[in-house]
């Protein structure tokens, strides 16, 4: 089963990308200052296509809720390698 990806926009900008199960991505927040009107575009049009870049790049490997060749076990033991935040 395959999990349905989507970028999710804040401010009119990248914010992350996720999946029905939660983040998979965040993206640094632009700074806006005054007189680098170009520069903040710029980078916010790089932020734009590398979302859709990185959007593109899961959903052409088939982005799944199990890891590949590995199965529902080690999906759950690499889960508990990760310590939670807070």
């Amino acid at each position: 089963m395959h999990n349905k990806l989507q970028i999710i926009y804040r401010n009119n900008k990248p914010y992350g990308i996720r999946d029905e199960t939660g983040f998979l991505f965040f993206f640094a927040d632009v700074s806006k200052y005054p007189n680098q009107e170009e520069r903040y575009r710029q980078e916010v049009q790089a932020q734009f296509a590398l979302a859709d870049y990185l959007l593109a790049s899961l959903q052409a490997r088939g982005l799944t809720m199990l890891a590949p060749d590995k199965g529902q076990a080690a999906v759950a033991k690499d889960n508990q390698a990760i310590a939670p935040c807070g």
